[in-house]
């Protein structure tokens, strides 16, 4: 998991996630690294975060205290929205950004994700996915901690009724739609993946967050937009350079 540092006249502040695939490349969704707002920039990315009140984790069992390796920081490098992104209708929200220098992906907190590459991957038919994010919560904050939650897939025609401005494309698909349990503001660009047994235990990314409604959670029945990974893949690896 990565947090996008983000820079204005304010100072320093979170305001997406996206998944380490590569000790050089995050991918997150579009929206969070393009046409941003004036003054405004992505800054770094964060990896290795549980808490972002502290750069160590740490938990006492007993008369000993744990923790978890530093996270690392590190400058962005490239910016590299989709070349058909769309803002009105988030279409093509999917973006890369190449870090300035390589992830420790020894530490055991940085690890890179995996992404469906093959058409036996692509083509799982799927009913829960797992989204992860420090994003708004039910009280309506931010999440000082990282958090999990299991999401339902939804059938697409149910998501084209709902988002009815958006032009609707095999590359989008959408999760959640129960009371209380969905990704939300601050999530955008974070990971929707499978943990299953595939070659081993694996964590394979399907998905981004990318649209929801403001009362994220809430309203009942209603489901977020996510971007279909799979069908970016040719993309994500001519784009990606040493």
């Amino acid at each position: 998991m990565a947090l996008l540092r983000y820079r204005d006249s304010d100072g320093f502040s979170f305001r997406c996630g996206g998944s380490l695939i590569t000790d050089r490349y995050v991918l997150t969704a579009a929206h969070c690294i393009a046409r941003l707002r004036s003054g405004i920039e992505v800054y770094s990315v964060v990896l290795g975060e549980y808490d972002v009140r502290y750069d160590e984790d740490c938990q006492t069992v007993g008369d000993e205290t744990i923790c978890s390796p530093p996270t690392q920081e590190i400058l962005k490098d490239l910016l590299l929205p989709h070349p058909k992104y769309n803002t009105p209708k988030f279409a093509n929200d999917i973006g890369l950004i190449r870090l300035r220098d390589r992830a420790d992906t020894n530490r055991d907190n940085i690890k890179p994700v995996c992404l469906p590459y093959t058409q036996q991957l692509q083509r799982m038919q799927l009913r829960r996915l797992v989204a992860t994010g420090w994003g708004t919560t039910e009280n309506m904050t931010t999440s000082n901690d990282l958090l999990k939650v299991s999401l339902p897939v939804v059938d697409n025609s149910r998501c084209q009724r709902v988002y009815l401005s958006l032009k609707w494309t095999p590359n989008q698909f959408c999760a959640g739609g129960e009371n209380n349990v969905d990704t939300c503001k601050g999530d955008s660009g974070g990971p929707l993946v499978y943990p299953g047994n595939i070659r081993g235990q694996r964590y394979v990314q399907f998905g981004i967050v990318s649209a929801g409604v403001n009362s994220c959670g809430v309203s009942n029945g209603t489901p977020a937009v996510y971007v279909r990974v799979g069908n970016y893949m040719k993309w994500i690896l001519d784009t990606m350079r040493p």
